[in-house]
């Protein structure tokens, strides 16, 4: 059986699980990464040179000069993987690559996260007269993107608008998943506990999850580590108790967002005792997610990227059933109703139905948890993750 084509991954992802995948002749995959979940496929990694490194302090000029080098290095039949959360990098690898001689190279951007990049419209800072406007970012992220031959989404929701949104065809973009992250650790063996869990900072509505566990008694735990995220679900007695010791050791000023939150306490839950918001980094993060009877996923959809594409994967990996709030990636990882349930973004209602039918049913919830596990082994999993992504690259450089 030959390899799939292109075309059939666009359609269906799961054509590159094939275990008769071949590797096409001529084809070699270089990065600026190591990859090294996948062993069978050898991918050349290109560190930075000594002169690249003597820029290291000046971003814009280290990145272009990194990507000057790592198209260099690279010749006919080689297919150069770019990480497009790598800040400027894969631009300047675009825009290189129109230079006819770096045509003999294809390169494949994955992690698209030009979202980032665009922002608002800003000042330079050293030349306030300039004013730097959305629609040329957009005109330069288009003017790099031209460039490569496939460019890879977490969600099949996000091909379409930033096709639109770049004017380029769709066949640019492809969908392939994300990936558990605790996939590369051991399962915890830790007992349930009595609580849910919710995490994470990008993009998180938490303000509709405490309105959804209000007054229902279900002791949940929210940990983020911004500062800004953990303010904005403070309750207003919290809140006052800090201005109120900042007004009286006068240790500090008290800042714009102390007084909004006080002005706007209205919208905070009026008794959310059953809420504690911490900050838990890696690996406690995860055991905390292990530990929980399930976890929740409240997430807001702006912009063109999705998120917590990897935490809607990471709670099926500790054998948890997970409920989402999105509306553009979570359908892509949980199976309605068999390893957690998917809802609206800011439907605090529906969410709420669904918190409480699963705390009500521990039963579900062991069933549930069991599938989600069986899930992610199957699907989400580092090493399929990063072999999948690999053998699509091969396809690439073998497209004629």
């Amino acid at each position: 059986m030959s390899n799939p084509t292109i075309d059939q991954v666009f359609n269906d992802w799961r054509v590159l699980d094939s275990c008769e995948f071949t590797i096409p002749d001529g084809v070699s995959l270089v990065s600026h990464e190591e990859f090294t979940s996948a062993p069978e496929i050898v991918v050349r990694r290109v560190l930075p040179n000594c002169f690249v490194r003597f820029f290291g302090g000046i971003k814009i000029l280290y990145s272009f000069f990194y990507a000057f080098q790592l198209l260099f290095s690279c010749g006919r039949g080689d297919v150069l993987l770019v990480d497009g959360s790598n800040g400027l990098l894969w631009f300047f690898v675009g825009y290189l690559h129109k230079l006819p001689f770096f045509k003999r190279t294809k390169i494949f951007l994955w992690d698209l996260f030009v979202e980032y990049h665009l922002g608002k419209d800003r000042r330079l800072r050293f030349f306030p007269m300039v004013k730097i406007k959305v629609a040329w970012k957009i005109s330069f992220a288009r003017f790099a993107m031209m460039e490569y031959d496939v460019m890879v989404l977490w969600s099949r929701k996000q091909v379409e608008p930033h096709a639109k949104l770049f004017r380029l065809p769709k066949e640019k973009f492809i969908f392939l998943p994300f990936k558990s992250d605790h996939s590369v650790w051991q399962t915890y063996d830790i007992p349930m506990g009595n609580f849910i869990f919710a995490g994470g900072n990008s993009k998180r509505d938490y303000k509709t999850l405490v309105e959804a566990v209000r007054g229902t008694g279900i002791p949940t735990i929210i940990s983020t580590t911004d500062p800004n995220v953990k303010q904005s679900i403070l309750q207003p007695a919290q809140i006052q108790k800090r201005i109120s010791a900042k007004q009286t050791n006068n240790t500090d000023a008290i800042t714009n967002q102390d007084a909004d939150a006080i002005t706007n306490q209205d919208d905070l839950a009026d008794s959310v005792s059953n809420v504690i918001v911490l900050a838990a980094s890696e690996p406690a993060f995860a055991q905390l997610q292990a530990a929980s009877r399930f976890v929740v996923m409240p997430t807001i959809y702006s912009g063109l990227k999705g998120t917590s594409e990897a935490n809607f994967c990471n709670p099926g990996w500790h054998g948890k059933p997970v409920i989402a709030c999105c509306d553009i990636a979570a359908e892509d990882y949980i199976v309605e109703g068999e390893t957690g349930y998917v809802v609206h973004s800011g439907d605090s209602e529906g969410l709420r139905k669904r918190i409480i039918e699963l705390w009500n049913d521990s039963d579900k919830v062991k069933i549930m948890g069991q599938k989600g596990r069986e899930h992610v082994e199957k699907y989400f999993t580092q090493t399929k993750f990063i072999r999948r992504l690999l053998r699509l690259a091969l396809l690439i450089g073998d497209r004629k």
